[in-house]
């Protein structure tokens, strides 16, 4: 909001280019808060760059506020510019930041009054005032407008943890950041009542974030309530995109709808406790033992295929699986490293640390060749191996009064960033060790959980700040996330059913993807830590994995299929497919024969293709200058299906004729996995002339 100051006020300020010599006697009196630096050099100021003004002494942050600190335009005196405050330098620095830019070829003064103070109390002498001219920039007075809201107009799919976002053609001015004004307002027509939420600005994106999720399946209204402006002064031109409709999706627990469905499941009838997956391969843990399983796909999706079992006289407590190595931690047995080289048999390579008992084992991040495993009572132990020769040392260990009651064990090596190589260990206590690679102690965070499990990853980017680190999972189900340093993040989720195990997967198109296995929802689907699904498994989850679809030598599907892999509570192994698809196959090109006796190339696109149901019933070709047009040409067909892309091939049994012109009628008589028929139901029709 704009503020109006006297002008007879103004007479009391120095409106000189320059700091006065009683500046400069202000630094040296250190009874005095003073000016040391004066903001501009006299030279003409660029109208997109922000003014900075350097003090003597730390100032005093409540002191700082647009009462006391602020730019008035000279070429109307009585208005004061508008701009974001900012300290920086330790505080000694107040930068100003504009919201717009400034005018070109005019003069600005800034204004600091006496109410500004040090931390030490002290205030300046006298009002301060610095005048800078802009310099004759060119200024762009082209219309902004808005080029796309999200969610879209009257979507009926809205997750409900998204923001609102509205796009403009130029970056907009960041003042509906710091005002008061309300410029999105989002209405639940259900309730008629409005979402509360905070706005942000970025770059041309003006952003309502939603302190609070919206509600499913609910129809909600979105208006713009306020005028944006551009860094240029110029404000938006009201549109039919000011105000808009979206429904929110409807809950998820079955496949109607939206996609989500059990494809595979195996009750093995004896009760489980732990799953691991490496490549194809998979093992799960039971009374007595492990079982081993590879990953079939058939017709584009996973099953499991039971290869062999190995028996382990003693409860396991933790299961890791990495290249063609298996490590099993047991109660009172110490460590198994199991081997299945011949990918069909499992066989013993060491039993070590035998009359222990073992909590957490693991593989190094970077290899198999370094071995972790904790215990309660046995502390933390490293260990070499050579893959090689299967030799097995132990190069390190540690007792329990550095690591606690040990429980957990983890590395992450991290390339992308500045924490180095480092190992975490999770205790009964409720804290995480961090220990560096040659084994010495770092450092200790406690929790305040009594954690059971720690997962997490290295990532590069900040775009992937979701789980970027160390997560630490509570025995009662509550998760607290630990940046890689060791120090607590802000992240912090208590579901309301508990969670069991998280699986962290990058998504090529949509970003990161958490996996959360939930004792009382089933699998709970989020982006980043955004909630988007939640999946009814038939029983408490209790650990899950990604199924990399594009390990199908045969099919050769790519990552954009997402398949997860789950195992219950009453020993239930299911395979779940969690890629969002309500659309049946859809047309995506074709390609018009390049010789008389060549075939006719159409491509559809899909997710979930039953490719089954394309037959050449689904496919009429007709000459229209034949001397009986309406009669279809004898055909035949190929398929060939690449990951979300299935090419028909078309193969007239006669030559086609040049100049003549064919129609290619597509029947919406097959359909996906899920029963979407192609195209809506609706008869497609193609058309070329053959040259």
């Amino acid at each position: 909001m704009k503020k109006y100051i006297l002008i007879a006020i103004l007479t009391l300020f120095t409106l000189s280019c320059g700091v006065s010599s009683q500046d400069e006697n202000r630094e040296e009196n250190t009874n005095q808060l003073g000016i040391q630096k004066a903001p501009i050099n006299g030279q003409p100021v660029s109208i997109n760059q922000n003014i900075s003004l350097v003090f003597t002494a730390e100032l005093k942050p409540s002191s700082v506020t647009s009462n006391s600190a602020y730019i008035v335009n000279q070429n109307n005196t009585d208005i004061i510019f508008d701009t974001a405050i900012e300290l920086t330098n330790s505080n000694k620095t107040i930068v100003f930041k504009p919201y717009t830019y400034f005018q070109p070829s005019t003069t600005y003064t800034i204004i600091i009054t006496t109410a500004i103070e040090d931390v030490l109390g002290r205030n300046l002498s006298e009002n301060y005032s610095y005048s800078f001219t802009t310099a004759a920039d060119s200024i762009d007075n082209t219309a902004l407008t808005i080029r796309s809201v999200k969610p879209e107009v009257n979507s009926t799919s809205a997750l409900v943890e998204t923001d609102i976002v509205i796009e403009f053609n130029k970056n907009i001015s960041s003042q509906a950041q710091y005002s008061a004004a309300q410029y999105i307002k989002v209405t639940d027509q259900n309730t008629s009542l409005e979402v509360p939420g905070k706005i942000e600005v970025f770059n041309s994106l003006l952003k309502f974030i939603p302190t609070v999720s919206l509600n499913y399946d609910s129809n909600y209204t979105v208006e713009l309530m306020s005028s944006v402006t551009d860094l240029y002064g110029n404000s938006n031109i009201p549109s039919t995109q000011d105000k808009w409709d979206f429904r929110t999706k409807q809950v998820n627990g079955s496949p109607t709808g939206e996609g989500f469905s059990s494809i595979w499941s195996l009750n093995t009838g004896i009760n489980s406790s732990h799953l691991a997956i490496s490549g194809t391969q998979i093992v799960v843990a039971r009374a007595g033992g492990i079982d081993f399983y590879k990953i079939v796909f058939v017709n584009s999706y996973p099953t499991l295929e039971k290869l062999s079992s190995f028996a382990i006289g003693a409860t396991i407590t933790s299961l890791k699986m990495k290249d063609s190595y298996i490590l099993v931690g047991t109660n009172g047995n110490g460590v198994y490293l199991l081997t299945y080289k011949n990918s069909i048999q499992i066989s013993l390579v060491h039993n070590i640390l035998q009359g222990e008992s073992i909590f957490g084992v693991n593989f190094s991040e970077i290899g198999v060749d370094k071995i972790y495993a904790v215990g309660p009572s046995y502390g933390l132990g490293i260990f070499s191996f050579n893959i090689i020769t299967d030799e097995l040392l132990l190069t390190n260990s540690f007792n329990t009064s550095i690591v606690g009651t040990a429980i957990d064990v983890m590395d992450i090596n991290d390339t992308f960033g500045q924490s180095g190589h480092k190992i975490y260990v999770a205790d009964y206590d409720g804290g995480v060790n961090v220990i560096d690679i040659n084994g010495t102690p770092i450092s200790r965070t406690d929790l305040n959980i009594s954690v059971k499990k720690l997962v997490g990853t290295a990532l590069s980017g900040s775009s992937f700040a979701g789980l970027d680190g160390v997560v630490a999972i509570g025995s009662s189900g509550k998760i607290q996330k630990l940046n890689l340093d060791g120090t607590l993040s802000a992240v912090k989720t208590d579901f309301p059913g508990g969670i069991s195990d998280v699986y962290t997967y990058i998504n090529p198109e949509l970003g990161l993807i958490n996996y959360y296995s939930s004792y009382l929802d089933g699998l709970i689907i989020a982006q980043g830590e955004s909630v988007s699904e939640v999946i009814s498994t038939g029983g408490s989850v209790i650990s899950s994995a990604y199924i990399d679809a594009a390990t199908d030598p045969i099919s050769n599907l790519t990552k954009t299929n997402s398949f997860i892999l789950i195992l219950n509570e009453n020993g239930q192994l299911g395979i779940y497919n969690v890629q969002q698809d309500s659309q049946g196959p859809r047309y995506e090109y074709f390609s018009y024969p390049g010789a008389i006796n060549a075939p006719i190339s159409i491509s559809f696109f899909d997710s979930y293709f039953d490719i089954d149901q394309v037959t050449l019933d689904n496919f009429k070709v007709y000459d229209l200058n034949s001397s009986n047009p309406s009669s279809p040409i004898a055909i035949s067909m190929t398929k060939n299906i690449n990951a979300t892309l299935l090419t028909v091939s078309l193969q007239p049994d006669v030559n086609l004729t040049s100049g003549h012109d064919y129609n290619i009628t597509i029947l919406p008589t097959f359909s996906d996995k899920f029963q979407y028929i192609f195209n809506s139901g609706v008869v497609k029709n193609l058309s070329f002339t053959m040259p």
